[in-house]
């Protein structure tokens, strides 16, 4: 399906999906605006309602989805060989469920949960390496 017709096919959130989702990227934003930065960035000019609840779904959706596809292959690739990560399997199910049927808050919570269960996984275990981008593509690079 083309991303066009895919696009016209998504049923419109419910309102109070918008407000969760916008309220959630709000939530992150002084968490981000401590992180150490190298540049003072301007602040960004205010928008309607509209345009920052689009702009809220849109990132969250961006969010969600790198943060599925990462778990999956961080999952396939250590859950086998490190059982504290059995209990991050569930969870990732569900986010993966949950963001097919287009529900992105409760999508989004299931992947903060997985991130939660592997840094516990990872605390009990040492060998178990980072859930990041740059650790997991190195693991699955072919040898």
């Amino acid at each position: 399906m083309a991303s066009t017709e895919a696009a016209q096919s998504l049923s419109p959130l419910k309102p109070e999906e918008v407000q969760l989702l916008a309220a959630i990227v709000a939530g992150m934003v002084p968490i981000l605006g401590r992180l150490p930065s190298g540049d003072a960035a301007p602040s960004a000019p205010a928008f309607g309602p509209q345009v920052e609840q689009e702009a809220a779904l849109a990132l969250v959706q961006d969010i969600t989805a790198a943060a599925l596809r990462r778990l999956a292959l961080y999952l396939d690739l250590h859950a086998e060989t490190h059982p504290g990560l059995g209990m991050a399997i569930a969870d990732a199910t569900r986010a993966a469920q949950c963001f097919a049927a287009q529900d992105f808050a409760a999508a989004f919570a299931a992947v903060w949960r997985c991130y939660q269960l592997v840094a516990v996984a990872r605390a009990s275990d040492p060998g178990l390496p980072p859930l990041t981008e740059s650790a997991v593509g190195a693991a699955a690079q072919p040898n």
